[in-house]
């Protein structure tokens, strides 16, 4: 009577279970010597139950839903990176464009002048060339010899000759070793004009 009823169920729960848990492992045992899969076949009983079937679905389902969410954050993580690189290329490739617009530009603006000056040029040599030729020797004598020799090299060779017989005769020179053969540019359409 010193027993209380908590250790009389204990007790009693004791005396039930043993045996059962010893039938269970006996049972187990037999199986597995029969050549029965103890695991699988646990596993399929365990989904003919109503409440333990959907609970390993939600389990499989969750873990599947785990690895697709796994595999598309790591293709979202190539596909940043990725996207960084072709940002890095594409700004690469502006920053060239722009170099190779900048050279244009700067080649376009370096012709122009150029261009312009020496069209400005072939004008007044052909301006001199058309001039009577003491004249125009005595404009050319007054500028450097350097420039002289420019215009004079602009002209037909007669219209040059013609030229240095007027210039004094330091200048003319001086601006001799400069000049070139004729270059035709000035003197072929004015030629016929400056002879007459």
């Amino acid at each position: 009577m010193t027993d209380s009823i908590g250790l009389k169920i204990i007790k009693g729960v004791l005396v039930v279970m043993i045996p059962i848990l010893f039938i269970l492992t006996f049972a187990i045992l037999f199986l597995k010597i029969a050549g029965f899969d103890v695991k699988e076949e646990a596993h399929q009983l365990m989904k003919h139950l109503p409440l333990l079937s959907h609970t390993a679905e939600k389990k499989e389902a969750s873990s599947a839903a785990a690895s697709t969410i796994a595999a598309l954050k790591s293709q979202v993580q190539q596909l940043q990176k990725d996207l960084e690189a072709k940002n890095q290329q594409i700004a690469s490739l502006n920053g060239q464009i722009k170099d190779l617009e900048t050279k244009d530009n700067a080649a376009l603006t370096e012709q122009t002048p150029n261009q312009e000056t020496q069209a400005k040029s072939e004008t007044i040599a052909q301006v001199y060339q058309s001039m009577d030729p003491a004249k125009a020797a005595a404009i050319l004598s007054a500028m450097k010899t350097s420039e002289a020799a420019k215009y004079l090299n602009m002209m037909n060779n007669l219209t040059k000759a013609k030229i240095l017989e007027q210039m004094p005769a330091d200048q003319a020179a001086k601006v001799t070793p400069l000049l070139n053969g004729s270059t035709q540019k000035a003197g072929s359409a004015n030629g016929g004009a400056s002879g007459n």
